[in-house]
């Protein structure tokens, strides 16, 4: 009797530590991160520089966490869109989001946010964009001080933006305002349609995301009159001239566009580590650092920490300013 007792306990102890093992493993299984596909999404639709980012972005994360990475798009509101989708996303590292500082800062200033800093953390800055003005190649001007004569000489001359609230805009607004340019601007949807509507002289001047420009430029159908960033950082003819050589204090209250890899602030600590480390690989891969420069984009890493402590409060200052002066919050 008592040597039955003993073997239906032993069986039960080794039924016990089989079910606890299997369990274990598959716990452990569920937590080891990534173990599925990642969606990585941009503000900006198909096309445009954001867009190109973000798939060079999922590219090389891909290689490094060895999941596949699914870079998508959610435009609108001047990337309040992706910003409210991305705060209210589950926080489980497989969602992810591209942003620049605007696009998730100006929604809460402007009081159109269901969100606030804090639903957001910022993994690393990834890059650095850079902004110009270009015309036809046909157009009367071959230099940017030409047009900025023609155009104090002709208030209302009408120039493209990729969107009302968009850093594109913010930047030539005030120097529209600081230069005393007198132009008005028409919104567009993103930088492949402000760039259309310059070829086909809806507008006679627009301001886009460099590689859009370029590739026109390139193609002899586009002249790029002036670059808001150093030309030559960003593969430009240093000749261009930019906002801090051609005007001074202006580039004072500029909003340089830095581009941000964020997830929900929620998302686990272990998780935001293991993004952290592979974007910290990223960033010094050689093929990274060209691809980037294919699409005239600098890498300008700097971690998330950093950005969330020194960087996210000076933003919120300069950015209400702007967004004061552009007459887009009182």
């Amino acid at each position: 009797m008592k040597k039955r007792i003993f073997r239906e306990l032993f069986l039960l102890g080794i039924l016990f530590v089989l079910v606890w093992t299997s369990t274990h493993h598959s716990w452990a299984a569920e937590k080891k991160y990534p173990s599925g596909p990642i969606d990585l999404y941009c503000s900006f639709v198909a096309g445009g520089q954001s867009d190109l980012l973000n798939r060079a972005l999922a590219k090389h994360l891909e290689k490094q966490l060895g999941v596949t990475v699914v870079p998508g798009n959610k435009p609108g509101a001047g990337g309040g869109v992706a910003a409210s989708f991305l705060a209210n996303s589950r926080p489980d590292g497989y969602t992810m989001g591209i942003l620049a500082y605007e696009h998730f800062l100006q929604p809460i200033l402007l009081g159109q946010a269901n969100y606030s800093v804090e639903d957001l953390r910022i993994v690393g800055r990834v890059a650095q964009y850079c902004n110009v003005m270009a015309v036809t190649a046909d157009a009367p001007w071959k230099t940017f001080q030409e047009f900025v004569d023609y155009a104090r000489k002709n208030p209302g001359v009408k120039y493209g933006h990729p969107g009302v609230g968009t850093t594109i805009f913010l930047r030539t607004d005030n120097l529209n305002r600081k230069a005393e340019l007198k132009m008005v601007g028409l919104p567009f949807k993103g930088d492949p349609e402000t760039v259309a509507a310059v070829l086909g002289k809806h507008v006679p001047i627009g301001a886009y995301g460099s590689v859009a420009a370029k590739t026109q430029a390139d193609a002899g159908k586009m002249r790029i009159l002036f670059s808001f960033d150093p030309p030559a950082e960003f593969g430009f003819d240093p000749a261009i001239p930019d906002l801090r050589t051609a005007f001074g204090s202006i580039a004072d209250t500029d909003l340089e566009v830095f581009q941000n890899l964020i997830v929900p602030s929620k998302t686990p600590n272990e998780v935001v580590q293991v993004l952290e480390r592979a974007l910290e690989k990223i960033v010094k891969d050689p093929e990274f650092v060209s691809d980037l420069k294919k699409i005239n984009l600098k890498v300008t890493y700097l971690d998330g920490n950093t950005v969330m402590q020194k960087i996210i409060p000076q933003r919120i200052t300069n950015l209400k300013a702007a967004l004061q002066q552009a007459g887009l919050l009182k």
